[in-house]
């Protein structure tokens, strides 16, 4: 059978539309478990939080670095996760956690 260059057309299209679907399902799979991690880590953010756990700026800090990966640097929940870990920071006892604070809020408020 003799080659054509539809066939190849054909074929070229075909195996590029299979490459296509499957790195978009990796990808979707991809961020299916992200926005899982982040989840657990805010609910147990806001566990640590409602039980006035010494863990709430550690989970703080992870919610806010997963959530910046779901959502975006530009993002409300972005923010609003930047205000959560400030807070912890303002509320450490170290000196050295408000200065952290402050330049993440600056940056916070600079992207809006």
């Amino acid at each position: 059978m003799a080659s054509n260059p539809t066939n190849k057309l054909l074929t070229f299209l075909l195996t590029t539309a299979f490459s296509l679907t499957l790195s978009l399902t990796t990808s979707a799979s991809d961020l299916k478990a992200l926005n899982k991690k982040f989840i657990t880590s805010y609910k147990s953010y806001q566990e640590a939080v409602k039980t006035n756990s010494e863990e709430q700026l550690s989970y703080a800090l992870k919610a806010y670095q997963l959530g910046k990966q779901v959502y975006g640097e530009d993002d409300i929940n972005t923010a609003n996760l930047a205000f959560n870990l400030a807070e912890q920071y303002i509320y450490s006892k170290h000196d050295d956690r408000k200065e952290k604070a402050k330049k993440l809020l600056h940056n916070c408020a600079a992207n809006f």
